[in-house]
């Protein structure tokens, strides 16, 4: 039960990795910041993933924050 829960959570992240990579891409509009603030709270909810892939999802993830701001 906790590895499907594990793999549910790597599937959110990747999600919410996505969404993240197209506002990047997207052009900048009033709502950016909320959508923003959205995926970081999602992020911040969303469990623990399989450990094989922990480090590259926070990797990835600290990465487009910074490539946000």
């Amino acid at each position: 039960e906790l590895e499907k829960n594990k793999a549910d959570n790597l599937k959110v992240k990747t999600n919410l990795l996505d969404r993240l990579r197209k506002l990047i891409a997207a052009e900048e509009s009033s709502l950016s910041l909320t959508e923003f603030k959205a995926i970081q709270e999602e992020w911040k909810k969303t469990g623990h993933v399989p450990v094989q892939y922990s480090q590259e999802l926070w990797s990835n993830y600290k990465a487009l924050v910074d490539m946000f701001y």
